[in-house]
Order: C-alpha cells, then structure tokens, then sequence
C-alpha cells in the first residue's frame, strides 16, 4: 500500500474544468449536431471539449487505483463505489426523463420501461437507450471497475506494470490488424477490454504510482500509453492528451497547487452530478431559448447556471446526505461484526 498523502485537491479542479469542457461541447458542437435548423450562438464552437471526458478516464484511473490501495476486502470497493455512482445518478436520471418526458425533446426520448432500466446504470451492457447520452462514459467506467475489481480479487495489483503492458500489448495488436479480420471477435474484445481508452485509465493508475516511488517502468508506461494514443486517435487529438498527462505529472511534483483555488474546487465537488444533468434539460433549455430568441453565444450562460444549481442542489442535498447516512451506517456494521469476531476469539 502507498503511504497516504494529502488529498490532491488539484484533481477536484481537473474534474470541474473537465465537466465545464464537456458542458461546452455539449451545448455548441454536439447541440447544433442534433438540431441544425436551431441557430444557436452562430459560430461559437467548443468541439474538443468532448475530451474532458478523456480527462476523467485518466482521473477514474488514478481515483481506482488510490482507492483499491486502500481497500482490504473487495466488497469494501463494491460498497464504495455503489454509494458513490448511485444517489446521484438515480435522481439524474429521474429528473432528465420527468422534463425530457414534459417538455419533449426530439430523437432523445426513450420510454418509461428503458428508463426504468436505466436505473440500474446497466443500460449500456443490454443495449438500452439511454436516457441522456452522457451516460454512454459511465458504462466504460463500470467496464474498468469490474477489470480492477478482478485484479484485486486475483491478487494482481500488485503486477500492474506486467498487466498494463499485456492489456496495451492487445489494443495495439487490435489497433494494427486488419479491419476486417477476426471483426466479430475483435469487437466484443474491444469492449469488453474498453480498448479504446485503456491507456486513459492505465495512465492515472501510473501517475498514482509516480507518488512513491520514481521509477522508470512507469514512465515506460506512460510512454506506451502516449504511442498508443496518438495511433489511435492522431497527431491533433494525441497532442492535447499529451498535455493532459503533462499536468498530471505536473499535479504529482506538486507544481499546480494554485489550482487549490474554492472556486474550482467546488466546481469539482458538483462535478459528477453536473455531468449527469447537463446534456439533455441543457437541450430543452436550449430549444425554448431558440423559440425565443435567446440565441447569442452570451445567453449559453443560462443553461450552465441553471445546470450548476441544479447540480449544486444534488450534491449538496440529496448525494452527499445520502452518502454521510450509508457511510456511518457501514462504519457500524462494520464496527459489530468486529465485535462478534473478537467475542468469538475469546
């Protein structure tokens, strides 16, 4: 286990601006892709802000592996995850298919029976629309935690090195064969082994092991994980996750402490509820503004305020009760059983 460090509050502020990116897109590139007859905001675009996203896959990496290093048992990690993801996911999906439902919201509907399944954060795995898009990155983040979680009950981990280079070694055969060879076969592995942003959340588990100890397969790592971004995705893509991880490691030196800023760090904090809600209410916000001609790039500031207070609302008063109330009542089941045990003992 690394030795506990203080809390990196620079990665909370990588998390707001990643959301803030992702809001960007969503509500100029993305929105004017679903409804091109709407002219929102003219030539006001923000289209790589999709790579927040890949951005959090470098964070989830780093977060997972921290909080695996921490774990004992793996239904500790299953229990800590459940009352992360869920409150505020359950109320997400319930408030953006109540107005998606009211307010209409064309080619984004789904019915009552996939939004019902959508609770379950498992839409993605049987092939259920999903009640707001943004959703599609939280079925590969299910997809890594089941990966890690089985590193751990395998007692892997601590061979993360020797997995990371065997899990890159197969997306780059994957990346090079011919596209039409072994197609079906290749396809289910390339989900099932999220090839196509392994190396996001191989990166963060490194950058987490840069913490203790500077050694150089690490950064062998890194490296791998750079060479097989730029194939994937290019030259232009490529380049700004290079910046991505050069902040990271910059984050690790403790070199951006002055991104310890409140400001940012709430955005942070409310950054996983801001995710959740922000896309499809965004368009419906989006559409009325249009009917009224609220259409100049200074008015996008109303449905990312509106976002953020609806965020804001979640995190401060549904998802972070609800985690404080499981929390404590796991502490003291938890307490009991050792209670038992040391009974018994005697």
């Amino acid at each position: 286990m690394i030795p506990s460090k203080k809390r990196f509050f620079e990665l909370d502020a990588f998390r707001g601006l990643a959301a803030l990116a992702v809001v960007f897109y969503h509500y100029t590139t993305r929105y004017n892709y679903f409804y091109p007859t709407n002219d929102m905001f003219g030539d006001f675009e923000f289209k790589y802000g999709y790579l927040g996203v890949n951005l959090f896959f470098i964070i989830s990496g780093f977060v997972i592996y921290l909080t695996l290093d921490k774990c004992s048992k793996l239904g500790e990690f299953a229990y800590k995850r459940i009352i992360r993801l869920y409150p505020a996911y359950i109320i997400s999906v319930v408030l953006t298919f109540t107005i998606v439902t009211l307010f209409g919201l064309a080619g984004q509907e789904v019915s009552i029976k996939d939004a019902i399944i959508n609770l379950t954060m498992l839409s993605g795995f049987v092939n259920v629309p999903y009640v707001d898009g943004a959703y599609w990155s939280l079925t590969i983040e299910l997809t890594f935690y089941f990966i890690m979680a089985l590193l751990f009950f395998w007692k892997l981990l601590n061979k993360i090195v020797i997995v990371s280079m065997l899990w890159l070694s197969i997306g780059l055969i994957n990346l090079t064969l011919p596209e039409l060879l072994f197609q079906n076969i290749r396809q289910y592995i390339e989900l099932m082994g999220i090839l196509n942003f392994c190396h996001l959340f191989i990166a963060g588990i490194m950058f987490y092991l840069l913490r203790a100890n500077n050694h150089k397969k690490y950064y062998g790592i890194l490296l791998l994980c750079l060479v097989y971004e730029f194939l994937l995705n290019g030259v232009l893509v490529g380049s700004i996750v290079l910046s991505f991880f050069i902040l990271f490691y910059l984050i690790v030196l403790g070199k951006l402490q002055f991104l310890n800023h409140s400001a940012l760090v709430f955005l942070g904090t409310i950054s996983y509820s801001l995710y959740l809600v922000h896309q499809n209410i965004g368009y419906v916000i989006l559409n009325i503004m249009n009917d009224w001609n609220l259409t100049h790039p200074i008015y996008i500031a109303l449905p990312i305020v509106i976002s953020v207070l609806l965020a804001s609302i979640i995190t401060f008063y549904i998802e972070k009760p609800i985690q404080a109330y499981l929390i404590k009542r796991y502490s003291v089941v938890k307490g009991e059983k050792l209670i038992k045990t040391s009974r018994k003992a005697v």
